[in-house]
């Protein structure tokens, strides 16, 4: 850096070292490292190039969808592999605003525990940051996955056993008692107890298309979203705090 010039960025990196309940210096080893940069402006600057451009905490309401509650709107895959978050933009300025889902991040905190050779486990945290995925993945993966749902593969065990019976009859010459049997199996009992046994996979697609927060919203002066949902990734979380705590094995308690 040159003198006189002006410091505009700083990149910071920590490790944190464990003894493993010994007190030699030689058992010890790096249990966590975290790497920050900071953008430094100029107040002017500040106001017009970053603060101007976001909204306000205050304009911000975010609750956590309950578990039961995402298994009843979207399935229970989705409330397996994401936290659902339902979010709500209020717009207090002048001018209409776009807001862009890509860019909303969720930071936090995630406690990790470390077994320790003196048994003593060695706790403490690790941050985590994570964007949402889009509502288009979330549809996708709803539809590719929908071949691995229990209805599905029960239904599918169901045709190939009717068209495996059907060609057996046609084949060997069964008799009309067998071909009875099988014709009233496949054409009416099959179809009965798909209806009675429904698929839920539409109503979750709906869902997704109506409650999913777009890409880009736009927000009007002196107006307020609706509650749209968010889809934050569990595997993005759980990779974040395990590439932070190698080598040691680490157990998550929580995130925050």
């Amino acid at each position: 850096m040159a003198q006189g010039s002006l410091l505009t960025e700083l990149q910071l990196s920590l490790a944190y070292l464990s003894r493993n309940g010994f007190e030699d210096d030689s058992s010890r080893q790096v249990v966590a490292t975290a790497s920050r940069t900071f953008t430094f402006y100029s107040v002017p600057s500040f106001r017009h190039d970053y603060h101007a451009k976001r909204v306000l905490p205050s304009n911000i309401m975010a609750f956590p969808e309950p578990e039961e509650e995402v298994i009843k709107l979207f399935g229970r895959n989705i409330a397996l592999h994401y936290f659902v978050v339902r979010l709500s933009l209020r717009n207090t300025d002048a001018e209409d605003r776009l807001v862009s889902s890509g860019m909303v991040r969720a930071k936090g905190r995630a406690i990790v525990e470390s077994p320790t050779k003196s048994g003593v486990p060695l706790r403490f945290t690790v941050p985590v940051e994570v964007a949402p995925h889009s509502a288009q993945q979330i549809y996708s993966i709803l539809s590719d996955e929908a071949v691995n749902e229990p209805r599905a593969v029960v239904f599918r065990a169901f045709e190939l056993a009717g068209a495996v019976a059907s060609a057996y009859t046609l084949s060997f010459g069964a008799d009309t008692f067998t071909k009875d049997a099988i014709q009233l199996a496949t054409g009416i009992g099959v179809p009965a107890f798909s209806k009675f046994w429904t698929d839920r996979l539409p109503g979750y697609q709906r869902n997704i298309v109506n409650f999913a927060m777009d890409d880009l919203v736009k927000i009007p002066k002196g107006g307020v979203t609706s509650h749209k949902f968010l889809f934050f990734p569990k595997d993005k979380i759980e990779g974040d705090r395990t590439s932070q705590t190698a080598p040691c094995d680490m157990r998550a308690l929580g995130v925050g």
